[in-house]
């Protein structure tokens, strides 16, 4: 096998890992109790009306098929929105989060020893 063909194939068992992790965990938040709202509000949602709560929960989308939030949420992703952050309120970015990842990445690449898996 040569390089090129090695190197695709890699490339494409990352997506299908990441693809396969995203589902999984899209799964697994939505098996648990309460939802994006209620996550951010935390105590303060006991301050709003229920028709406050239920315009926040249709203008985030939580009514939606599980199936319409997946996608919707992947095309955010995809289009370098990531949301906000529940701590700092603020949103989230690739150009901080990505540089600091690659570096991560970059790091380890290097430094770690070559295991192959052949």
């Amino acid at each position: 096998m040569n390089l090129v063909q090695n190197i695709a194939r890699r490339v494409l068992s990352i997506f299908i890992t990441l693809f396969g992790a995203s589902v999984i965990v899209f799964i697994i938040l939505r098996v648990l109790p309460g939802n994006a709202v209620s996550a951010s509000l935390g105590t303060n949602e006991g301050l709003l009306t229920k028709a406050q709560i239920a315009a926040l929960n249709q203008y985030y989308g939580v009514g939606q098929p599980a199936l319409q939030q997946y996608f919707s949420w992947l095309h955010a992703v995809l289009s370098g929105n990531l949301g906000v952050s529940l701590t700092y309120r603020q949103p989230v970015s690739y150009p901080q989060s990505f540089t600091s990842d690659l570096k991560s990445v970059s790091i380890r690449f290097f430094t770690s020893p070559k295991v192959s898996l052949d």
